[in-house]
């Protein structure tokens, strides 16, 4: 070989070291570019909001703060943003750990091992020299080979993560899996117990581990909330709800997410069932607190007695006891056609047991239902026995009785979007003083208000839980879960 020719050789292998060099530092250095190069698909400029997501995870993990909640409607990548973070961070600093936590384990494990697929991609090793151990492998806890002891843990709140701690970054992801657990009190209460003293436990305090948090926010009591409440002034939130207003009306916050039409017939499909306030959790990421009356009286369907349908498939009664001194018996005769109640009279009173069970029985004997069904909790179901005692032996075998196990306002809630679609209410009930008060106080009811009237609304739900299979509703979800 010549000496032009070893030169030559030389200088092209100084070039290939330097771009090498080069090619390392930018990718190494920018979460968005590491993402772009990972994949140029789905990490396009028109999504500007990961690009911005990207920025705020870089500024997490080099502490220019120390707590990140990311709030964002779902598909909009948050958890693949997130997951690819996870690739780059530990490649960056390969004896670091992560811990990133969710309501399950299946759903932690799913995470544990998109990382895992990244660190073993071409984008990755074309940036890094990390690699994977191959001894340390599982979903649950895996490492690098430059791993103190392991690289990246995970699992679910029914699980724990005790004798394993992380320096580079906490997650929570998702802790509350749907609108069922964030409308139990009791299980938020669990959640963030586990949050507080298993989740954050891990983390190291000198230096201070950085976390971020993913979730939706589905309550003022769900995790996010509660940590919100106790550290007002050390969060950075990172939220963007699905449509934002404009001068000309609401519009998607980004069309490349979904475009404003879909978001809109969405939104309208929620409204039209009453359970806009699940849109507005889910998607525009607003507390179902704030949502206000849960029966807006312009919202319910409504009928003067004249026009409920004189032939239909069969009548139907409920009855909710009074447990207190204060509360109201509330007794609910419907007649049922096609899939629909129509709700043609309601006792609605204050007054005693010995008086109301004299109402009940009356009311029976007039309207006869092909069942009367009565909330067996709270004396229910000795209510019932002194009422079935009473009346004619031809009628006593429409007397049943109905145990509600679940929470009184998950129940409600899930139950209010199939009442305002199915049940059909009287216009004239100023007739009947107690089908007032009852419609007022249904009307009055403020969806996650302490403390404040619901024996009408607790009535309807029993009413509606004992016509159909299922009244709980569901959030939809545009392209599926």
């Amino acid at each position: 070989m010549s000496n032009v020719s070893k030169k030559e050789l030389i200088r092209e292998l100084a070039l290939r070291k330097r771009d090498d060099y080069e090619f390392r530092q930018r990718y190494q250095g920018s979460l968005w570019d590491y993402c772009v190069l990972s994949d140029p698909v789905f990490f396009t400029e028109d999504r500007w909001y990961l690009k911005d997501l990207c920025k705020h995870i870089e500024d997490l993990i080099s502490k220019k703060y120390l707590k990140l909640m990311i709030n964002m409607p779902p598909r909009a990548g948050k958890s693949y943003t997130v997951s690819r973070a996870c690739s780059w961070a530990l490649g960056r600093v390969p004896n670091g750990a992560i811990m990133r936590n969710s309501y399950g384990a299946k759903l932690a494990e799913k995470f544990s091992g998109d990382v895992q697929s990244f660190v073993r991609g071409d984008a990755f090793r074309s940036v890094f020299k990390a690699e994977l151990n191959p001894l340390k492998t599982a979903k649950v806890e895996w490492a690098l080979k430059e791993a103190k002891d392991l690289s990246y843990i995970c699992s679910g709140i029914d699980g724990g993560s005790t004798g394993f701690g992380c320096d580079l970054l906490g997650i929570s992801d998702d802790l509350v899996k749907d609108m069922k657990v964030a409308l139990s009190a009791t299980q938020l209460e669990s959640i963030f117990h586990w949050y507080l003293f298993v989740h954050r436990t891990r983390f190291n305090l000198k230096p201070p581990t950085p976390e971020m948090m993913i979730c939706t926010r589905w309550s003022r009591k769900d995790p996010a909330g509660m940590i919100l409440r106790e550290e007002p002034n050390e969060w950075r939130v990172f939220k963007y709800p699905a449509l934002v207003k404009t001068d000309s009306g609401l519009k998607s916050f980004c069309e490349a997410y979904e475009s404003t039409d879909k978001l809109l017939k969405l939104y309208n499909n929620h409204k039209s069932r009453g359970t806009d306030w699940m849109f507005n959790a889910v998607y525009q990421q607003e507390p179902i607190e704030k949502g206000g009356l849960l029966f807006p009286a312009d919202r319910l369907k409504r009928r003067y007695l004249r026009d409920f349908p004189k032939q239909f498939d069969f009548r139907i009664g409920y009855c909710d006891v009074a447990d207190e001194g204060e509360d109201n018996l509330c007794s609910i005769i419907a007649r049922v056609h096609e899939g629909y109640a129509y709700i043609e009279d309601v006792l609605f009173t204050t007054a005693g047991a010995e008086i109301t069970e004299v109402y009940v029985k009356d009311q029976i004997q007039r309207f006869k239902p092909t069942q009367h069904l009565f909330e067996s909790n709270a004396g229910g179901k000795g209510y019932a026995r002194k009422v079935k005692e009473m009346l004619p032996e031809s009628l006593r075998s429409i007397v049943s009785c109905k145990r509600n196990v679940t929470n009184k306002e998950t129940r409600i809630i899930l139950s209010a979007g199939n009442i305002i679609e199915t049940f059909y209410f009287l216009y004239e009930v100023d007739m009947n003083p107690d089908y007032r008060k009852f419609f007022n106080e249904m009307t009055d009811y403020v969806r996650g208000r302490r403390n404040q009237p619901d024996d009408s609304v607790d009535a309807l739900t029993g009413l509606s839980q004992s016509l159909f299979t299922s009244t709980e509703v569901t959030a939809e979800i545009l392209g599926g879960e």
